[in-house]
């Protein structure tokens, strides 16, 4: 995916949310690499995404451990 993709995706599925931080996580296991968005809701939760860089669009989300 790429950057402009993935706010798109974050638009669609998650209005109103702002992205806190971003960064790329690598897993050393061959897990590949992931563009990791930090968005945070208007009442304060926050998420992290997880976007697959090199393959075609796979997508994860989680709750963050803050």
């Amino acid at each position: 995916s790429n950057i402009a993709e993935e706010y798109d995706w974050l638009c669609k599925h998650f209005p109103g949310h702002r992205v806190t931080s971003q960064a790329l996580r690598l897993f050393a296991d061959g897990g590949g690499a992931f563009d990791v968005l930090q968005i945070e809701s208007e009442g304060g939760d926050i998420r992290e995404l997880y976007f697959a860089l090199g393959r075609p669009s796979k997508k994860r989300t989680r709750p963050s451990t803050r």
